[in-house]
């Protein structure tokens, strides 16, 4: 019967565990540059300097009940941007700077639209959250990251 027990629970758990999964893709972001988003170890600072897939250049997008979503990066830090558009990926929770919304183009790249009405992008080094519009700069095509 305990075993009955244990395999009962182990099901519900792996069922909870499947949801959970159900609202999140794993990802990588690459940039007009053809490089990929980066999330640095040190501090967690974020760039698009990325040449492969790897680790830290792997995030994770959680489907938000608002139809927002949050993303998580590889070290389990959330991106955010403050309302100046200075972005960061140290965030351990999911907060109002954490939230973004996806605005798919006709081209299938994805512009990050910030909770404070700016559009995620850059080039190297020099990431922000300050655009007004989806230009070039601020577009990223996104894989799938299968692991």
């Amino acid at each position: 019967r305990k075993c009955m027990q244990k395999k009962h629970r182990k099901t519900i758990e792996m069922a909870a565990a499947a949801e959970e999964d159900a609202t999140m893709w794993s990802v990588g972001f690459r940039s007009f540059e053809k490089l990929y988003l980066t999330s640095e170890t040190f501090a967690h600072k974020l760039n698009a300097k990325g040449t492969n897939l790897k680790k830290r250049q792997i995030f994770h997008l959680e489907a938000n009940d608002d139809g927002t979503i949050s993303i998580r990066t590889s070290l389990g830090r959330y991106i955010g941007s403050d309302d100046k558009g200075a972005v960061s990926g140290d965030s351990e929770a999911k907060g109002v700077n954490q939230l973004w919304t996806v605005e798919a183009q006709a081209d299938g790249r994805w512009a990050l639209k910030s909770s404070h009405g700016r559009y995620f992008g850059g080039k190297g080094d020099k990431l922000d959250a300050f655009g007004l519009q989806p230009t070039d700069d601020r577009l990223w095509v996104v894989h799938l990251a299968m692991h």
